[in-house]
């Protein structure tokens, strides 16, 4: 049994195996790009500040920043604009589309830049030279879209129980484990995609996505059959995110959310592996509450789990120190959530996310 826990723990190894950065900044000339920066937002008034400041704080701005408002009810639109972001109304949402597609296609057709920036509004630049770095890791990597996992920040206890659910992502995209590469990922990030206008018109863009929920996961699949080239990297001191700040309601939500949309475009490889991480996990729980002989063989699997559950969150996010010490309480957490979404899917028949239905087995 012993022996078997440690194997399981060393998948997480597989898992998440590299995340490299964004490389420092290269000289600009007149004949770069123009970025054009494009945010979707519905009730986001209280996220919004942070990110325009980090924008207008670049070091290389941007063309223009654009905001829209996608039927919000707290003063969105307000607060971009008293930040300098051009605010346009979202259009009704018509059949067939996703809000935040509808948010992203319609700011795509506003926009003027040889490049378009989509970024969450719960997201903001860690660093002044945060998007210069954005534009050389693309640069660098040959590609004509770029995705970044934004770093995790977290304040709140029941924040810290976004841990299991950030790992899982890394790992369905299926760019950081050993088996993946990050220049040819399985998906993109939600929170992040720069791309370049003429690919982003070739490939139909969001129109492309327009019914899916967690379309980072299905554009991916639309740009590689275009033979566009695309790559991920870690958003660590480059792009950072605060998720869930607003309580537990808003954690649960979300996460029920994206799993009840994504768990099907998971790349199975890593689906696989991850179901026996976390199953050692439990395993290595179970060894220590029932010690063989000698005793002290219980504890080298929970402390394997605990050094390798901490080395996979490092790149990904700021989690308290407790989190990796404790991993049992997030592992709960996760497979509470987990079937929750599971429960309201098949006995509601949808989940719900800022007032919109998400209906069961739509593709993420």
């Amino acid at each position: 049994m012993i022996l078997v826990v440690f194997f399981l723990c060393a998948l997480g190894f597989v898992l998440i195996w590299r995340v490299p950065a964004c490389p420092r900044a290269m000289p600009r000339c007149a004949a770069d790009q123009t970025v054009s920066i494009i945010v979707p937002a519905r009730d986001e008034s209280h996220n919004l500040p942070r990110m325009l400041e980090s924008i207008a704080a670049q070091e290389m701005p941007p063309l223009e920043v654009i905001v829209m408002d996608d039927d919000s009810s707290d003063g969105t639109a307000h607060v971009a604009r008293a930040h300098g972001a051009t605010v346009y109304t979202v259009p009704p949402l018509p059949p067939g589309w996703r809000g935040k597609t509808w948010a992203c296609w319609n700011g795509a057709q506003h926009a003027r830049g040889d490049v378009m920036l989509f970024l969450d509004a719960d997201t903001w630049f860690a660093q002044a030279d945060a998007l210069a770095r954005i534009e050389t890791a693309c640069r660098n990597a040959g590609c004509r879209a770029l995705s970044l996992a934004p770093y995790h920040v977290t304040r709140r206890f029941y924040e810290q129980f976004s841990a299991v659910f950030n790992l899982l992502t890394a790992a369905g995209i299926d760019c950081f484990s050993l088996y993946g590469s990050p220049d040819r990922p399985h998906g993109l990030f939600g929170p992040m995609l720069w791309i370049e206008r003429a690919a982003y018109e070739s490939c139909g863009g969001h129109r492309a996505v327009r019914a899916e929920i967690l379309e980072n996961m299905s554009l991916a699949p639309v740009l590689r059959q275009r033979g566009i080239p695309m790559a991920c990297r870690g958003g660590r001191g480059v792009l950072h995110v605060r998720m869930y700040p607003r309580g537990w309601r808003s954690l649960v939500d979300g996460w029920t959310k994206a799993f009840a949309a994504g768990a099907g475009k998971t790349s199975p490889r890593a689906l696989l592996v991850s179901i026996a991480w976390l199953t050692g996990g439990m395993l290595a729980l179970l060894t220590a509450v029932h010690p063989p002989n000698p005793w002290w063989m219980a504890v080298l699997p929970y402390a394997a789990y605990v050094l390798v559950f901490h080395r996979m969150l490092r790149p990904l996010g700021a989690f308290a120190p407790w989190v990796p010490i404790l991993y049992p309480i997030p592992f709960v957490g996760f497979f509470l959530i987990f079937t929750r979404s599971l429960i309201l899917q098949h006995s509601r028949g949808a989940v719900s996310w800022k007032g919109r239905a998400i209906p069961p087995g739509e593709s993420p």
